[in-house]
């Protein structure tokens, strides 16, 4: 199937064990001079390629923009009325592709005629080329231009000064972008952690620039403390979810109940879950305050929002597990794939080892238990998780397939 399409696979040698997983087809292997397999970080090689190819930057046009404040618009009313009569008598005698051409074409020159436009110019001019640098590159080019007329000794080598000039300010130039690109405005900080006993306290500088010290910094969606607490990322979380659901409620004035449903899971609680294995509060008061935003999105859903409507039933009735059991069930699903290798995570792993011998079990795979000195590092992912761990059933644990053990963590 793939010669019949063109189509050539590049990867010869086994990427897993004796099977080839990985495929690298392309249309043209003359641009693939190198294909070899190297070591992954698992039982999975990885397949390395080489390709010649270059980018091609896609050059901006002049487009034109209109100007709506300053059009004619009781004259462009008056043209529309004028057509909209003309196609009026010609609907009878003429096809539809006719009449949509006259249409067309009619609108259209009214436009140009009634509403003035603008040129605009395209911006392909790199960053870190600045308007003294483009002065001097218009000399260069004016120079160059007398030169090849004149044959002068002289301008050649006025150009040739003039060419090294541009070329070092270039340089210059190019390198004091990047380096703006890490100053003390940017968002390139960090985090010193201060529940430690002795806090351990140091500057670091990138390109120059000593980092700045900040409280609170966002990294890959969730938001990190300087006290190893959680409390300010779930209140971003918590504000945006309740913004999402207002909007929902202004915008989805509908009467059916699946529909409102599925908005809510699709835009509203993907938000209260996100790296929830992470964050998972161990705290009455943010526990309640994630809770509350699902308790909302029920009266919603079903529409009932007086003082003595039963949010409890509103949840048995739409049948939605509290959030704070999704999250459990999402930490467990997260340890049994790292347990099992499925993600690959050697810090946690080299943790999961068996309890003494002479501890009572309740099933042949749980854990030693983690020993903490603050309730904070309790409530974290690896020491809280192994003891839900730990207090599963063994049929529970002892699942084939990660959608089968969390279907049963999620029911037990």
């Amino acid at each position: 199937m793939l010669y019949d399409n063109g189509f050539e696979q590049l990867v010869n040698q086994p990427t897993r064990e004796c099977n080839t997983l990985d495929l690298f087809l392309t249309n043209c292997p003359d641009l693939i001079p190198r294909v070899e397999i190297i070591p992954g970080l698992s039982d999975h090689n990885i397949p390395y390629c080489e390709i010649n190819t270059s980018f091609r930057g896609k050059c901006q046009t002049q487009r034109q923009i209109p100007l709506y404040a300053r059009a004619d618009w009781d004259s462009l009313r008056a043209a529309a009325e004028d057509l909209s009569t003309e196609l009026q008598v010609k609907k009878s005698s003429h096809s539809t592709d006719e009449l949509w051409s006259t249409f067309k074409d009619k609108l259209l020159a009214a436009i140009k005629k009634f509403i003035p436009h603008k040129t605009a110019r395209p911006q392909n001019n790199l960053p870190w080329i600045t308007p003294n640098i483009r002065r001097l590159i218009n000399k260069r080019d004016r120079k160059y231009r007398r030169m090849k007329k004149t044959g002068s000794a002289k301008l050649r080598e006025e150009y040739k000064s003039l060419r090294r000039t541009i070329q070092r300010q270039i340089r210059r130039s190019y390198w004091s972008y990047l380096n703006s690109i890490f100053t003390e405005d940017s968002n390139t900080c960090q985090v010193n952690n201060k529940r430690s006993r002795k806090p351990f306290k140091r500057s670091y500088v990138l390109h120059g620039h000593t980092l700045e010290t900040v409280s609170t910094v966002k990294y890959l969606g969730t938001t990190m403390s300087e006290n190893a607490t959680w409390d300010t990322h779930i209140n971003t979380m918590v504000t945006k979810a309740n913004k999402t659901l207002g909007f929902l409620r202004r915008n989805l004035k509908i009467s059916s109940v699946s529909i409102k449903e599925k908005a809510y899971k699709a835009f509203v609680r993907p938000v209260l879950e996100y790296a929830s294995s992470v964050w998972d509060p161990h705290t009455k008061k943010n526990t309640d305050k994630i809770e509350a935003v699902q308790r909302r999105a029920a009266r919603f859903v079903l529409n009932r929002f007086h003082n003595t409507s039963s949010v409890s039933s509103m949840l048995s009735t739409l049948g939605w597990q509290s959030l704070k059991q999704r999250r459990k069930t999402a930490r467990l699903g997260t340890l049994f794939k790292i347990h099992h290798g499925i993600v690959q995570c050697p810090v946690i792993s080299s943790k999961l080892v068996p309890p003494p011998t002479r501890q009572r079990r309740k099933h042949n795979c749980q854990f030693k238990q983690i020993t903490t000195r603050t309730l904070c590092r309790d409530g974290s992912f690896l020491p809280r998780t192994i003891k839900d761990w730990n207090s599963l059933p063994a049929v529970t644990v002892e699942a084939a397939t990660v959608d089968t053990f969390v279907s049963r963590a999620s029911a037990s």
